[in-house]
């Protein structure tokens, strides 16, 4: 007879309640790791950090509302500046690994 349980996982850090006005994705200068997602409370912020540690194709906008980097994630999924392939993986991924999934363990 098999056990099943229903479990909730949460990142607690990426669903906390910090919350951003501005979003974005770039590319990484390491090949390795891509293009990510990035978060900051203003425009100037986002691109002096990003460009001060060598980050290309920077693209970003100014969120609806202050919002927690899953809610901004969200939002820029619907963007239409982010709705080229590469940006809607790499924000389907961040959405994917940072909501509260209900995952069935069968033991």
């Amino acid at each position: 007879m098999q056990n099943t349980t229903l479990i909730t996982a949460t990142n607690s850090a990426t669903n906390s309640n910090k919350t951003f006005t501005f979003a974005g994705i770039s590319r990484h200068p390491d090949v390795k790791i891509g293009v990510e997602i990035r978060f900051a409370n203003s425009a100037q912020r986002f691109a002096k950090d990003l460009g001060r540690y060598g980050h290309t194709e920077v693209r970003g906008v100014a969120l609806s509302r202050a919002s927690t980097k899953l809610e901004a994630a969200m939002e820029l999924l619907a963007n239409e500046h982010f709705a080229d392939e590469e940006a809607q993986l790499v924000i389907q991924r961040f959405i994917t690994k940072h909501s509260t999934n209900d995952a069935l363990i069968t033991a």
